[in-house]
Formats: structure tokens, sequence, C-alpha cells
């Protein structure tokens, strides 16, 4: 079974919360982050923490090399060792899959993330809080 999870920054930090997505009937999101509660014997207490909507990015199912988790949003390098070049691109979700754009050009690339050994894919940053060039 894949595992559902998503990503957000909280509301008034630069912090990242990951966990359950929940919206309420006003327009506004959250996600419950599970954590252990010793006081329950290891039973799982959730955290809600109010987000920025725009930074929500949803957990591919795929780490990278490195055996990072790949979200939606996220700026990945692909070092492609016949051609010897590195290319950017960032990962969305478009036409029921997720796939990867030209970091440079949003409309320039459209291939379906699962096309790439993860062995080549490295996460270098995400669109929400990176200065990569």
């Amino acid at each position: 079974m894949r595992q559902i999870k998503f990503r957000a920054l909280k509301n008034g930090f630069n912090e990242w919360v990951f966990g359950s997505l929940v919206s309420d009937t006003e327009g506004g999101f959250a996600i419950i982050q599970q954590r252990d509660n010793p006081i329950n014997h290891g039973a799982a207490t959730g955290w809600c923490f109010g987000i920025q909507k725009y930074s929500v990015g949803q957990f591919t199912g795929l780490k990278d090399k490195n055996g990072v988790d790949i979200y939606e949003g996220d700026i990945l390098q692909t070092r492609f060792k016949d051609k010897k070049i590195n290319h950017r691109s960032f990962v969305r979700f478009f036409d029921k899959e997720f796939t990867t754009c030209d970091y440079e050009d949003y409309f320039d690339h459209n291939a379906c993330i699962l096309e790439f050994s993860q062995d080549i894919i490295e996460v270098i940053g995400n669109i929400h809080e990176s200065n990569v060039k």
C-alpha cells in the first residue's frame, strides 16, 4: 500500500510539518502530525498545525538516491551519466500523475517521475524556500 502523507509550511513559521492534510468548510487547511505518546504506551496522538496552503505538497511514494522522500514541489537534480549533464526540474502533479517540469521553463518538459531511475535523482531544494539557480 502506498503511503499517503503531505507536507506544508506552518502558519507564521518557516518550518515544515508532515502528516495528514485536513480542510474545513471555510477554506482553511491544517496538517495533523502523528507523534508517539509514551503515556499511552506508544499509541500515536495527533498534533494539528495551521499551514500555508500554497506550500502543500503530497509525497510521491519515491525516494531519491540518498533515501530522501520526494514531494510535490521538490527541485530535483538528475545526473545523466551517458550525457555527462545535470538536469534540474521540479515535481508537480499533472494529469493524474506526478511529473517533472524543467526548472527554468514550466511548460518545457513533462515527464512522469517514474520514468527515471531513483539512483540518478537527488532532491536539492523545493520551490517554496529554495534559491536554487
